[in-house]
């Protein structure tokens, strides 16, 4: 055996000693001495100089790695375990219904824009409808002549058309005529004629202001005349002469019922003209004029009325040629809303049906949605403000303004109360 070998040892480590060891040299081995009686039959050991144990300190140097890599392993194996381990306690805070919430919106100020939009018909001007004369006489009325065309402005004694040859001509005037016009009249409707035929060039001689006289017939006669039309003529008183004798009587024309038309408002556009030749029914106007200045009426519901004025200014957009022009409020009656354009309307926009865009409001106010607005007992409105301390809110009386599309212009009842920035309590989130 070598030195540096390892000796297998008995338990302790210890080598047995044989007993059949050489003896006969008599001599003892060092470090060994004499055992008593009692213990001669032990088993006797000794230390081997320059042998090591099993178990020495570098075989166990060789171990160490293995064993704390065991004991990390354990480790991470005892913290999945109890990571995976839930107690009663826990269970039970799981197991239980969370706190509401509250849900919540943020106040701003700023403007709150009503927008309002309508279909319009647009009218260039008030209609004004020209039938035929009423005594014609005959079964049949045709038109025989056209003396206008459409889009025409037209004056004082302006030849519309002729029907059965007998004639139509515009005069200025806010009475309409209701009777026939022959000397020796008087009134209004006479004095609107002289004062047509005057601006027609047409005068009147020296009849009185409202009274048909000769002078008045003899410029009726004219204007027939000019059109080549034979005016109609009435008997007349005789006149008196130097002698005391009475002249025979004289024929003076004379304006029958229908061939003399006023208009409030010259000059005037023709918006439609029958044709040449068209047969003319009861009722049917010849002529449509256009008086005034082009409108566009729309009706929309009285919630949206409510916040117009005269004079507001809005959008008009027509369908067809996708052209935009500016209008303003006219009136406003009811449903019902007029507006004019600000300078001139589109070709052929006329008749046409338009959209009609306008902004309403531009003040600015504290905005919040409809949702955060309450009503309380006393019908007096207000919001739920969060103060930011957990489920602590204060409620803010408001004054309702302008609400478009789910928001809500509101004003605080007392000043301060209210800033912008703030969280308004819509509800409650349910517990899931």
């Amino acid at each position: 055996m070598n030195d540096g070998d390892v000796v297998p040892v008995a338990s302790g480590g210890l080598e047995l000693e044989p007993d059949d060891r050489d003896a006969a040299d008599g001599d003892e081995a060092p470090g060994t001495e004499e055992l008593p009686a009692e213990e001669e039959d032990l088993p006797r050991l000794r230390w081997l100089p320059g042998r090591r144990w099993a178990g020495a300190p570098e075989r166990r140097s060789k171990a160490l790695p293995v064993l704390l890599a065991i004991a990390l392993a354990l480790g991470v194996v005892a913290g999945v375990v109890a990571r995976g381990f839930v107690s009663p306690s826990q269970i039970a805070a799981r197991s239980s219904a969370p706190q509401p919430s509250l849900i919540t919106a943020r106040v701003r100020y700023a403007v709150l824009p009503a927008i309002i939009s309508m279909r319009a018909n647009v009218a260039n001007g008030t209609p004004v409808a020209i039938n035929a004369p009423s005594d014609l006489g005959s079964s049949i009325a045709v038109v025989t002549s056209v003396g206008v065309h459409q889009g025409q402005r037209i004056g004082q004694g302006q030849l519309l058309f002729t029907v059965d040859q007998r004639p139509v001509f515009a005069f200025a005037g806010v009475i309409p005529t209701w009777r026939a016009m022959v000397p020796g009249m008087h009134g209004p409707d006479v004095k609107q004629l002289q004062a047509g035929l005057a601006a027609a060039g047409f005068g009147t001689g020296s009849d009185p202001v409202g009274r048909y006289g000769a002078g008045t017939a003899a410029a009726v006669a004219a204007l027939y005349r000019a059109h080549g039309l034979t005016p109609v003529r009435s008997g007349a008183a005789p006149k008196p002469t130097t002698s005391g004798h009475h002249s025979a009587p004289v024929a003076e024309a004379e304006v029958p019922l229908g061939e003399v038309v006023f208009v409030k408002h010259l000059p005037i556009k023709v918006r439609s003209v029958d044709h040449l030749g068209a047969s003319v029914s009861s009722g049917k106007p010849v002529v449509q004029l256009v008086s005034g200045a082009a409108t566009l009426t729309g009706f929309t519901s009285p919630a949206q009325t409510s916040q117009l004025q005269a004079g507001m200014k809005a959008t008009a957009i027509s369908d067809v040629s996708g052209k935009h022009f500016e209008v303003r409020v006219s009136t406003v009656r009811g449903p019902k809303v007029v507006f004019v354009p600000v300078g001139h309307i589109p070709a052929r926009v006329a008749g046409q049906n338009v959209q009609i865009t306008l902004t309403t409001s531009r003040v600015r106010s504290f905005i919040v949605p409809v949702a955060a607005v309450s009503t309380g007992g006393a019908g007096q409105t207000y919001v739920t403000v969060a103060t930011g301390k957990p489920g602590e809110t204060v409620q803010v009386p408001v004054r309702l303004g302008l609400s478009v599309g789910g928001e809500q212009a509101v004003t605080p009842v007392r000043p301060g109360s209210l800033r912008a920035g703030q969280l308004v309590v819509l509800g409650i989130a349910s517990a899931k």
